[in-house]
């Protein structure tokens, strides 16, 4: 590579630059388009699909896909959200908040799907209908705290307020990675469809509110001993508070798929 440029430049500098340029365009055109498809077709994998099935069960094995990309996004807006706030990385906290604007538009577009779902349905079909309105639901209510959270860290950082202090961060990464893992095992077990793994994975809802209980009680003793910030503390507790509404919309989601799954019932589907 280094002749072909020596020979280029021996014809003349001004050539020389111009063709080098020229390659260079090219090869950033060409990354561009590459990453371009890559990202669009990470994108379409990770999309919110409109159920069709009649049953209870074939609701719970054909919604198991929704229900993994959804964990697999809400794990990643936390982090960035999490990790934005404590890099104070403004234009990552902004994307942030756009992706989960479009999770919840999704998530919409499934509830206006609802009507006719609905009227696919035969009479002894009211069952299934029911749970997979919960369903909606329970993602309206995981998305909704999403959006709060990724919305609060946008703005903290956007209007030049104080970094979050060390045991703040520290506190809210430890969560992160705890949500990390409910959010994990939660869609291995829906992407294999191990619906008896749920049980698992609900077995730690308690710790899960403890953990955010503590960090609670913690910062009311840093407020009336040290903390000198209201906007500062007013966040941190915000995202804690609504860290545990996520975790009790999730839980409660999980509870809803444990208590209706029968693998001794055979899936049924909307015949073509």
């Amino acid at each position: 590579a280094s002749g072909v440029i020596l020979t280029l430049i021996s014809f003349g500098k001004g050539a020389a630059i111009g063709i080098l340029l020229f390659v260079a365009i090219l090869l950033l055109a060409r990354n561009y388009i590459s990453y371009n498809r890559k990202s669009k077709e990470i994108m379409a994998e990770d999309r919110l699909i409109k159920t069709e099935s009649k049953s209870i069960q074939g609701v719970i094995v054909e919604s198991s896909k929704n229900i993994s990309h959804a964990m697999k996004r809400s794990s990643k807006l936390y982090r960035i959200s999490i990790d934005g706030l404590a890099k104070q990385d403004l234009e990552r906290l902004k994307k942030n908040k756009s992706n989960v604007v479009k999770l919840s538009a999704e998530i919409d577009d499934l509830r206006n799907h609802l009507f006719y779902f609905i009227k696919n349905l035969d009479d002894s079909s009211v069952e299934a209908s029911n749970f997979y309105i919960n369903i909606l639901s329970y993602l309206t209510d995981i998305s909704q705290s999403l959006e709060f959270i990724t919305k609060i860290s946008h703005k903290h950082v956007n209007n030049n307020h104080k970094k979050l202090k060390f045991n703040q961060v520290k506190e809210l990464t430890e969560i992160n990675s705890e949500l990390e893992t409910l959010f994990s095992s939660t869609k291995q077990a829906f992407d294999n469809e191990s619906y008896e793994e749920i049980g698992k994975i609900i077995s730690n809802k308690q710790r899960l509110y403890d953990l955010v209980k503590e960090k609670i009680e913690k910062q009311i003793t840093r407020t009336r001993s040290e903390e000198s910030s209201p906007k500062n503390t007013t966040l941190y507790f915000s995202l804690l508070l609504e860290t545990k509404d996520l975790i009790e919309a999730t839980m409660k989601l999980l509870e809803l798929y444990y208590s209706n799954y029968d693998d001794s019932v055979e899936p049924a589907t909307i015949e073509e």
